[in-house]
């Protein structure tokens, strides 16, 4: 019995042992299949692994400084915006204002044209007053000088003292003469 026990051990173990053997084969088979793989792969990547944690780390400070960047651009694009806003409102309020100081020049001027024009407009309405006035007199005394001849259309109407030297004292009340009033 101890012999047949023994013999299914020693079979046991040798089978182990041809498990272990093929088992520690195809281990060295991955392993060395894996080494050729990262020589490969090592062959084909210009950096060595330290180098592409390095610059694993580079891209990610990178990338936060690049969005610190945008972070920067964005509020300068948006002070941009504003103050083009402002400079726009503030042109548009100065324009206005040009505009208005253009109208009020405008304005000060039509006000000194009318101011000659009045001038003008007075003078010429003193002008036809004296005018008239200088009508009005010119007609009163050929009014008279006619009355004075006897052919005047106040003859009848007016009973004109002739004109008497001054200091005469006399007055001589102008009597109506028997001619009929003539229309012309």
């Amino acid at each position: 019995m101890q012999s047949e026990w023994q013999e299914r051990h020693n079979s046991h173990h040798r089978h182990l042992q041809e498990i272990e053997e093929v088992e520690s084969r195809r281990h060295n088979e991955l392993l060395s299949s894996l080494a050729e793989k990262d020589k490969a792969i090592n062959q084909n990547m210009p950096y060595t692994r330290e180098e592409m944690v390095t610059m694993f780390a580079d891209k990610q400070a990178t990338q936060s400084v690049g969005q610190h960047h945008q972070e920067q651009l964005d509020a300068i694009k948006s002070l941009i915006r504003r103050q083009r806003n402002e400079i726009t409102v503030e042109l548009a309020t100065k324009t206005d204002l040009t505009l208005f100081e253009q109208q009020g020049e405008q304005v000060n001027a039509s006000k000194a044209c009318i101011e000659v024009q009045r001038e003008q407009l007075q003078h010429a309405l003193v002008k036809k007053d004296r005018l008239v006035a200088l009508c009005e007199q010119i007609q009163v005394d050929l009014s008279l000088a006619l009355s004075f001849k006897g052919r005047g259309p106040h003859h009848r109407r007016f009973n004109l003292a002739p004109v008497e030297p001054p200091g005469s004292g006399k007055l001589k009340t102008p009597q109506p003469s028997p001619r009929p009033l003539s229309s012309g």
